[in-house]
């Protein structure tokens, strides 16, 4: 009798959580800094299909009463008492860390993978394709160095790898192809340069590597010199970052900063073949009227469309093609300033054409050099990064 009123307490009270999860729902967490499921993507099929199921799942997990809360609470709670693995690192979850003497959170360290070492060695196949094919441009590589693949992370106890990747990517170009990557010397430097809860350099971190691109481009090419900083402009509004959707914005806030700099004036621009103004986010940053699904980096910095065109109009400079990630994105037009015209793609993009070639970019806008820049992930190992050399 017992068993029985357990079990139809039990029933009830999921029954009634079920109701109140399908009633009054959220379309967004602000604390994970994204869209919830809601009956909206429910499909409309039997709930006896496996899809349906899983949605269901889903929905009853994003519209759980007081969840933010509970994230909340469980990753304060884990910091707190979860006995630290990696010699003081805490993992949080199977692929963030966080190192709570110097306050920063890691994903994605690289590990000791087979797999993921030949999808390194087909990335770097895959730049001498196109170094063969295009023999007669220059092409540049350059990676903005985060702290996992450093050997920094052996002061933790932590064994990464990404010096092993790096060797293995490198010795598979020719050495025609210029390769660079962000100096980090130090957890001060890095800290200096990057987000301390977002995957992405901050203003200081963009500019050092605007500057190296440019002065490996001054190797070859009469460019200027890269640009004064003229004006520093920091916004009060509290910025989680990337691991917000993974850590419930445990990360100290930080706050979106940028540089103007002199001489960049005079220019058009232009998202898939559409003339735009590359400011209009900027501008409604400032007024605090984002959504707060989205990340202030990419509603700030624009996000990753798949070809933007600066026109500086320069004809005595060389047009450039920029094959990036949305690191790239705070300097595109500190970039595109430099040339006569400078195409960024973005491979990730949903709007690539279909069997879009990238001989069709560089044919259509005289391409005279090849910038490939993006952080170790998409470098090495994002297969959504291969370079379409066929049509």
């Amino acid at each position: 009798m017992f068993r029985e009123k357990y079990y139809c307490g039990l029933l009830a009270l999921l029954f009634g959580l079920g109701i109140y999860c399908f009633q009054g729902q959220k379309e967004v967490s602000t604390l994970e800094r994204r869209f919830l499921k809601t009956t909206a993507f429910l499909p409309s099929t039997s709930f006896l299909n496996r899809g349906t199921q899983e949605t269901i799942n889903t929905i009853f997990t994003d519209q759980f009463p007081k969840r933010d809360l509970l994230i909340k609470l469980y990753y304060k709670s884990k910091k707190f008492l979860y006995k630290p693995v990696l010699s003081g690192a805490i993992k949080l979850k199977e692929d963030v860390v966080y190192l709570p003497k110097e306050d920063i959170y890691l994903r994605n360290i690289p590990t000791n993978d087979s797999y993921l070492l030949e999808e390194t060695a087909k990335r770097a196949y895959n730049i001498e394709e196109l170094h063969k094919k295009f023999p007669d441009k220059k092409i540049y590589i350059y990676k903005p160095t985060r702290l996992e693949e450093t050997s920094l992370l052996n002061y933790y106890g932590i064994t990464g790898y990404g010096e092993k990747y790096k060797y293995e990517f490198l010795q598979h170009l020719s050495p025609e192809i210029q390769y660079q990557e962000l100096n980090i010397d130090s957890i001060e430097t890095y800290k200096q340069l990057f987000y301390s809860g977002d995957l992405h350099w901050n203003h200081k971190g963009a500019y050092q590597g605007y500057s190296d691109i440019i002065h490996m481009l001054q190797q070859d090419f009469d460019i200027d010199l890269p640009r004064k900083i003229i004006k520093e402009v920091c916004y009060p509004y509290n910025f989680y970052g990337f691991f917000s959707n993974t850590i419930g914005q445990q990360a100290k806030p930080d706050h979106i900063c940028d540089y103007q700099l002199n001489g960049i004036t005079n220019y058009e621009y232009y998202i898939d073949g559409i003339i735009n103004n590359d400011i209009t986010s900027k501008i409604a940053y400032q007024s605090n009227t984002k959504n707060s699904a989205y990340s202030d980096y990419d509603y700030y910095f624009g996000s990753n469309e798949f070809e933007r065109v600066y026109q500086f109009h320069q004809e005595n400079k060389p047009n450039v093609l920029i094959i990036s990630d949305s690191f790239v994105n705070p300097i595109k037009s500190w970039l595109g300033s430099h040339f006569n015209q400078s195409v960024f793609i973005d491979l990730r993009s949903k709007n690539m054409p279909e069997n879009y070639s990238i001989e069709q970019t560089i044919e259509k806008y005289d391409i005279d050099a090849i910038i490939i820049c993006m952080y170790y992930f998409n470098l090495y190992a994002n297969g959504d990064n291969f370079i379409p050399l066929q049509h």
